[in-house]
């Protein structure tokens, strides 16, 4: 394949420039097609041995596609491996116990209604390399954390914990780049490190590959501000602009998508201003569609996507109920109704009078167990989801016998994921994804934040988005509030920029867009990120042909 202008700069970069590099790689752009260049760049034209290269990924399947694609002998795996055989080359311990801090934070002395918060609060406190004493004010400000006890107090039970656990016997996943960078151990020695995603790092990520780098490295970060969306893991929108910072990489841009049509850019560039459509490509279309069509317009190989898990069982159902196979990424909760179908059968059948007499118990079970408990919803609608799928493989079989029924489930829910179906998916999930036709669920609901500007994000000279690299993450102009909007925001671009023809946006009902615009603009949006979705319903609007 025949590189393009910004890809050759950046192979150029490899070859002829010096230090470090942080290319900003808009959705579509070629990225992992880039990186198989620098690789066999790297090892057949400059004769680095393979075994000195190493690409990091975000992710074991993300590793595992690239891996299959690099030269022979370059290794690609994830930050978290990488980590763990630096543990395990210090000979540290290895065994992995999620609920590790759970236990630290019980063995503190800390009060049982606290455990699991304190936990979260040391996963946070890791993430972010906070030094000790802990500012627990500062951690419940950027994560938004509901902690049970006075700010002093719990940031004495998490110093405690964090000394405890460099001395456990156990880890945690965090623990895989947190023990080898608290510890200071030996890292391998590389000619070349290639970062992927890199606006998903951490403090605490960057940390480990910055040791990567004082022990000899040249580094290549990929990743673009606009797809930073896990808040959650300890990213931000600062991510990128933190790495250029420490490394003082060249920028190098990769702004041209390949994958979406120029409609679909039209309304990406709303959020993410550098992000150019490919030469010749096609206008594509962007479309309203309503959630009482939705079933009957789906076909295999369609992307459906929601900001939330909540409305994609139920709409598995009713697709499943069509006829047509699909799956929920992520989610087994559909697949578990083939253990349910074994449980109800008797004499090697199982029929509809069965299955609603098996949920009307399970529902009593769980009411008269669980009364008062915040899991009661979600541990109803698990089962209400399970039997359904059952009843739905019982209609779709036409018999009651066991094997029908099973053949059925595996036939319509894909459970293994064979064949053409349609994907349901969050948001979130979905990142790196792609399909000809996708369905954004609910846009009217999406894009709603506080009252607040995207700071420290501004617009620089150059049209691209741009962070103070210095700026404190827990400063005040940088609290949960205002990170969540702008990680918001980001998840809404990803939304965007998913298909390769067909954009189509869901409304719950017919107007439900139009009615959104008229209501702000009488009241007012309430803060710049529902402004800035508002900007995309209306062109929505303009390119369906739809009055404002």
């Amino acid at each position: 394949m025949e590189a393009s202008t910004h890809q050759e700069a950046i192979l150029d970069f490899v070859r002829r420039g010096t230090g470090h590099g942080l290319v900003e790689a808009t959705a579509g752009s070629g990225k992992t097609t880039t990186l198989v260049m620098v690789a066999r760049l790297l090892v057949e034209e400059l004769g680095v041995a393979p075994s000195r290269v190493v690409f990091l990924a975000f992710n074991r399947s993300a590793a595992a596609q690239l891996r299959a694609r690099l030269p022979a002998g370059v290794d690609a795996l994830t930050l978290h491996a990488l980590g763990r055989r630096v543990l395990v080359a210090a000979e540290r311990p290895v065994e992995l116990n999620e609920e590790k801090y759970v236990d630290l934070a019980a063995a503190s002395g800390a009060p049982a209604h606290a455990h699991n918060a304190l936990a979260a609060a040391a996963r946070f406190a890791r993430l972010d390399l906070a030094p000790a004493p802990l500012n627990v004010e500062a951690l419940r400000a950027r994560y938004a954390l509901e902690l049970p006890l006075p700010s002093e107090e719990a940031a004495s039970y998490l110093d405690g914990m964090l000394d405890g656990a460099t001395g456990s016997d156990e880890v945690d996943f965090t623990d895989l780049l947190y023990l080898p960078v608290r510890f200071g151990l030996r890292v391998p020695s590389y000619d070349f490190v290639c970062v992927d995603e890199a606006q998903d790092m951490s403090r605490l990520s960057l940390g480990f590959v910055l040791r990567l780098v004082e022990a000899g490295a040249r580094a290549l970060f990929v990743g673009d501000a606009s797809q930073a969306i896990y808040g959650f893991a300890g990213a931000d929108a600062a991510s990128l602009e933190r790495v250029a910072a420490a490394t003082k990489a060249t920028r190098l841009p990769l702004s041209v998508s390949y994958r979406c049509p120029t409609s679909h850019v039209v309304l990406a560039r709303r959020l993410s201003p550098h992000m150019l459509p490919a030469p010749g490509a096609i206008t594509g279309r962007v479309r309203l569609a309503s959630n009482a069509t939705l079933v009957p317009s789906l076909s295999p190989g369609d992307l459906v996507l929601s900001r939330t898990n909540g409305p994609l069982l139920d709409l598995a159902l009713r697709v499943a109920a069509s006829g047509v196979p699909v799956v929920v990424l992520g989610d087994d909760r559909l697949a578990e109704a083939g253990t349910l179908v074994t449980e109800l059968a008797e004499a090697g059948s199982v029929d509809r009078q069965k299955v609603q007499s098996s949920l009307e118990a399970e529902v009593r079970r769980l009411e008269r167990e669980m009364p008062l408990s915040l899991e009661l919803p979600r541990a109803l609608d698990d089962v209400r989801h399970r039997h359904q799928a059952v009843a739905v493989a019982l209609a779709a079989a036409r018999s009651s016998a066991v094997a029908p029924v099973k053949a059925a489930l595996l036939r319509l829910f894909d459970v293994a994921r064979v064949g053409p179906h349609v994907l349901l998916s969050t948001v979130h999930k979905a990142k790196g994804r792609e399909a000809d036709r996708v369905f954004l669920l609910a846009p009217e609901e999406l894009g709603i934040g506080g009252d607040l500007r995207p700071t420290p994000i501004d617009t620089g000279q150059d049209g691209k988005a741009h962070v103070t690299a210095d700026q404190p993450v827990s400063a005040p102009d940088q609290d949960a509030a205002t990170i969540d909007d702008r990680s918001e925001a980001n998840v809404l671009f990803v939304a965007l920029t998913r298909a390769k023809r067909d954009l189509f946006l869901v409304e719950k009902e017919p107007g439900s867009i139009r009615r959104r615009l008229q209501e702000h603009q009488v009241t007012g949006a309430p803060g710049w990120l529902a402004r800035w979705w508002d900007d995309v319903l209306r062109l929505t609007l303009t390119m369906s042909g739809r009055k404002r």
